[in-house]
């Protein structure tokens, strides 16, 4: 069933509590519910230095999330355009590491269990798409990113923001939460839930 949308949902004066709707609807149906823990987060500078031949300025960053868990850390990048103005900024989330890694073990009985309850369609789709993941072509165009340094790319165009006068700024998805459901919750998911309790069906997950 499809969540009740506003009927007036126009106008400053209704966009609060349309906020607030979107919000929750994303929550329920997308990146699920963090738990209500409190968090700190914090940063330190771990170096500054010039980029693309001095056009811009590069400062990577050690990120910090703490709870009464433990903390876990991430690697931060953000280029600037030379000058102290503030300007928009552009962030990525990043599925590519600095470092190709060997590919792990899945657990096919959970893909077997997906494709058991799954539409056709969707499951015929997917099948494809896990073939051309084990094509030679598709494995000799793996991309890495080394965000410590100058590396435009097409999927990243980081020098192209610059030039536009924004902030461009990145860091790596599999150091705030590896994406694999035998690692779930472990890094930053680990912090704020407890691996024994069942999972709500809006509960937080990997893309949250």
């Amino acid at each position: 069933m499809l969540p009740k949308i506003m009927e007036s949902s126009s106008g400053a004066k209704n966009w609060p509590q349309r906020r607030e709707e979107i919000v929750r609807i994303f929550e329920d149906n997308v990146y699920g519910k963090r738990p209500n823990k409190s968090y700190r987060v914090y940063s330190k500078l771990r170096q500054r230095l010039l980029a693309y031949g001095g056009i811009g300025v590069r400062e990577l960053y050690d990120v910090y999330v703490e709870t009464e868990r433990g903390s876990i850390s991430m690697l931060l990048s953000i280029l600037l355009p030379k000058g102290r103005q503030r300007v928009p900024c552009v962030l990525m989330i990043s599925n590519h590491d600095a470092e190709e890694t060997p590919p792990e073990k899945r657990n096919l009985a959970l893909v077997d269990q997906l494709f058991a309850t799954a539409p056709e369609s969707w499951v015929r789709e997917t099948k494809q798409i896990m073939q051309g993941w084990q094509s030679p072509q598709k494995k000799q165009a793996a991309q890495l990113l080394d965000i410590t340094k100058d590396d435009d790319q097409d999927y990243w165009p980081e020098k192209t923001i610059l030039a536009a006068g924004r902030a461009a700024a990145c860091f790596y998805a599999s150091q705030a939460q590896p994406d694999a459901y035998e690692k779930f919750p472990k890094s930053l998911s680990a912090l704020f839930l407890n691996p024994d309790e069942p999972r709500a069906g809006n509960g937080w997950g990997t893309l949250g």
